[in-house]
Parts: C-alpha cells; structure tokens; sequence
C-alpha cells in the first residue's frame, strides 16, 4: 500500500493530495487501496487529488492520469455527480475540476462512508464481539453495527457487489439473510404500531424509513446460497450445517410418514421428498470442503515471515525491552522496526476480514496462515543447522550455522494493498 493511500485510509479530515509522477498501475492500486473500503466518519472528507497541471508542470503528470484516476473509481462503484459536495448525501461520488486560476486539474472524492455520530461520555463505547470499526455497535443506527446497516441501507446493485468482496461464504450470506428477515419482522410489526396509533420504537422508526429492498435482498441472498451448495463451495463448517438441515428434515418426514392420520396423496408427496433429502445429502456428502482464502494473504505472509523472527527477539529481550543486554545492536534495530510492521499488519487485518464473519473464525483462518509460515521458518533454522554428513575419510567440514540477517526486516516494505481489496 503506497504513502498516499495510508494517508486516505488514516484521515479524518479533508485533504490534498498530489499524484504526479504516477502510473496506470499505481493509479489504479491507489485508488483500490484508498477507496474500495468502506468506513464510517463523523464529518464527510473531500479527497482532493492533483491529476495535471499547465505547460509549465504538464510533464509531471501523465496525460491520461485523469482518465485512470476517474476510471478506477467508476470500476469499484463510484458514481461521477459534478454537483457533489462534502456532505454524506454525496458519499461514494467525485467530480473532475479544472481549475483556470491555479491551472490545475483535480479530481475530488467523497469517500464511501457512513456518519458514525459522536458520543457523549456516557456513551458505552465497548465494540462487539465482531471486531473493527465496521462492526462496532451504536453507530447512530440503532442495535445495527455499521457493516449490518450498510447492508440494509444501500441500493440492489451496490448490495450484490458488497455480497461479493465482503461476504464470500455461505455462512456469512446466511447470517447476512437472517439479519435482513429480522428486520422484515420489524419493518412489519412497525406498521401494525402505525395501524393501532402507536409509537414505533427506534429501530423500527429507522427501518421503516431508510431500509431499502430488504425482500429482494433475501430473495438474491437465497438464489446465491442455493448456487454455493450445489456447486460444493462449502467449508468443513457449512458442510456440517448443511448435513444437520438435511438431517432436521427427514426426521420430520418420516414421523408424518409414521403418523396414522396421513393419507395415501399425501404419503406420496412426503416419499418424493423423502427420496429427494436421501439424494441430496448423498450428494453434499461427497463434496470435498473447501477453505476461505483470506484477502490479501500473500501480503500478510510476508509480514508474518518478518514479524515471527521478532516476536522470538522480544520474547528473547524480556521486559528490559530493547534494553536489554541479552540483544545485540543489529538485533535492537530489527526490533525498533516491529511496531511499524505491526500497524501494516492491523491494516492488512482490517481489510481480511469478512463481514458476519465469527471472531474465532477469524482467528482460526489467522492461525493457519501463521502457523504455515513458522513451519518453514523453523525447518529452515534447523536445515542450515545440521552439519554437512561425511563418510569418514573425507575432510572434515563444518557448516556455520547462519544467523537471521534482521537488517533484510528494515529495507524491503510490502505492499499492503491492491486491487483485490473490498469496495466497502
């Protein structure tokens, strides 16, 4: 991830930023980085991005840099509206600007984002289980955490992209679709209050005057789950869920099969469904599951390759720190570095995980992607420290063990972005 999207990401506030010098490919990695996600805000940001300039500064930029700037914003659902203003109506929108006086050209953002009021301090400000600033709760959209009101909130179209960059297991789509049901619940048990002149309750009040198509919500939530099981794109975990369904159902077919009062039509109907759960649970039975990659892993890995050596330093140092005498200089400098690689790590963490996704699968998708890494660390360690085998009339060799070069941990940065990261 370039400087400049760590600028957007980290920003509170407006600002300018001058792109000159950039080409399609950085163009259009930064603005995946710094745009695709979603946040929440206090106060709408204007992005202002310097996209080219006059005779006297032309060369600086490349003259189709407006063009790519422009475009990659349209590509992760950006809408151009020349009548945008720093205001949350307009999040999500830019417009191109040609300033005459200064003889600039401009292109300003108004990032993807919801208002996150302010709390007062007797505001419980404990985040949920579910992590992030996308999953805390008391957005100023009731009981609903900012991910789940996105969800609810945004347009058909936008809604089937997030389904897509944010929630690509069935499980999650299937947490996603009972959320939404919930709120069809309530969206209808607040009509009946309005019926019988009665006051809606918070929630209710929301729901009913900013959800937006929660039915066909549901409807393409079930026709993209009812895909993933027939295509065998399940984990191990949705796989056992699935069975138990399957299961749940046929035991009660059978016992309305068993009943005395069935009638032959309806016996029927009930060995065809019957007959139809059997071949259907043989055939989720066969699937081989298969495991949820997490965004952005070839970037984690190699933070984790640098940050693992480290975090054995730590442990190494004690709590004297990096002032302990047990480190030697170079192995001091290596550490002083670990708390920039930790921030670029949370960035990389932040974008990877999946909405409705549980804490602890999470973690556990965390885990193996850590403990992979340390396989191959350690069995490197121990391969550069066995001794060259000889048959006993040979000179003897010796190999030397070689130490970590930590100095390598402090040159090279990786990139912690791309263009495979969310739009929202």
């Amino acid at each position: 991830m370039s400087k400049e999207a760590r600028e957007v990401l980290n920003s509170t506030e407006s600002l300018e930023l001058d792109l000159k010098g950039f080409t399609y490919n950085q163009a259009k990695e930064f603005v995946e980085s710094a745009f695709e996600d979603d946040r929440t805000l206090e106060e709408m940001i204007r992005v202002t991005l310097i996209v080219g300039a006059g005779k006297e500064k032309r060369q600086k930029y490349d003259q189709d840099l407006a063009k790519w700037v422009r475009q990659g914003l349209k590509e992760i659902g950006y809408e151009e509206n020349n009548g945008a203003s720093c205001a949350f109506a307009c999040q999500g929108t830019f417009k191109y600007q040609h300033d005459t006086g200064k003889n600039l050209m401009y292109v300003h953002v108004f990032p993807r984002a919801i208002q996150n009021h302010k709390k007062s301090e007797n505001d419980d400000e404990n985040e949920n289980a579910k992590g992030g600033e996308l999953f805390t709760d008391d957005g100023g959209h009731g009981s609903y955490n900012a991910a789940e009101w996105l969800c609810i909130v945004s347009s058909l179209d936008t809604f089937r992209k997030m389904i897509q960059k944010k929630m690509p297991a069935w499980l999650q789509k299937r947490r996603c679709m009972q959320m939404l049901k919930g709120c069809i619940e309530k969206v209808a048990e607040g009509e009946r209050k309005m019926m019988a002149m009665k006051a809606m309750d918070e929630d209710e009040q929301k729901l009913y005057t900013e959800a937006v198509d929660l039915a066909d919500k549901v409807k393409f939530l079930t026709e993209e789950m009812k895909k993933m099981v027939e295509t065998g794109k399940l984990t191990s975990k949705e796989k056992e869920i699935v069975l138990a369904q399957i299961a749940e159902k046929m035991e009660i077919v059978k016992a309305e099969l068993e009943g005395d009062s069935v009638t032959d039509k309806k016996k029927e109907k009930l060995q065809r469904q019957e007959t139809a759960l059997k071949n259907r649970k043989e055939k989720i039975s066969s699937i081989k599951p298969y495991k949820l990659s997490l965004n952005g892993e070839a970037e984690i890995k190699i933070l984790y390759k640098k940050l693992i050596p480290l975090d054995k330093l730590e442990k190494k140092a004690g709590a004297k720190g990096l002032w302990s005498s047990k480190l030697t200089t170079l192995e001091v400098a290596a550490l002083k570095g670990k708390e920039e690689l930790d921030e670029q790590l949370n960035i990389l963490l932040g974008a990877a995980r999946c909405w409705f996704e549980d804490g602890d699968e999470f973690q556990e998708r965390l885990n193996e992607v850590r403990n992979v890494i340390s396989t191959r660390i350690e069995r490197k360690t121990e391969a550069k420290s066995k001794a060259v085998p000889n048959d006993g009339w040979s000179t003897i060799k010796t190999t030397k063990t070689k130490k970590t070069d930590f100095s390598k941990l402090l040159k090279k940065k990786p990139n912690t972005g791309g263009f495979n990261a969310l739009m929202d």
